[in-house]
């Protein structure tokens, strides 16, 4: 009995310390637009990853950072905050999203759609906008170049040219 009212009492907490964070709250609210957030499998926590980065990169401002790891542009704070959010399972938006949040979020759903649960579209766009943020005077098929020279297993010039028409129509590349 003692047990499930520290249970209820830890969750509640939570709850309040979400309420009072503007990051955790507006992360929540992009997570409830965008729509199939889970953290259960790996090809899940990829697309999470890879999903804000590419949003952070459309100008969310979340303010997330990222550093490169395995499979792409990668933050300890988000996995952190995407596991509290998950664990939670909170059913309704805690923030309203402005009207330039909500333009962001509906050119990403444009951007994905027709891979919306592929990680690999979301790990090879990911890493060519981290690459690009990196080596901006680089072009594209030079950044290509170097993703598959860290990533040999995306070497698909024509998926990577799908991505890239789709960035351009979004204006995230050349």
């Amino acid at each position: 009995m003692l047990g499930e009212q520290f249970k209820h009492s830890f969750i509640y907490f939570i709850k309040l310390y979400i309420l009072m964070s503007d990051k955790l709250s507006k992360l929540k609210s992009v997570l409830d637009k965008i729509g199939n957030f889970s953290m259960k499998t790996l090809a899940d926590r990829i697309i999470f990853q890879k999903s804000i980065f590419i949003l952070e990169n459309m100008g969310i401002g979340l303010g997330y950072n990222f550093s490169y790891w395995l499979y792409g542009p990668y933050s300890s704070e988000l996995a952190s905050d995407g596991f509290l959010l998950s664990d939670l399972g909170w059913a309704k938006e805690i923030t309203t999203l402005n009207l330039k949040e909500e333009s962001i979020i509906y050119n990403f759903k444009n951007l994905i759609r027709g891979h919306e649960v592929d990680p690999t579209f979301f790990e090879l766009t990911s890493t060519f906008l981290y690459f690009k943020n990196l080596h901006p005077s680089k072009n594209d098929i030079e950044l290509f170049n170097l993703i598959i020279e860290k990533k040999p297993y995306l070497d698909n010039k024509d998926f990577f040219n799908e991505i890239i028409k789709k960035l351009k129509e979004e204006g995230l590349a050349q």
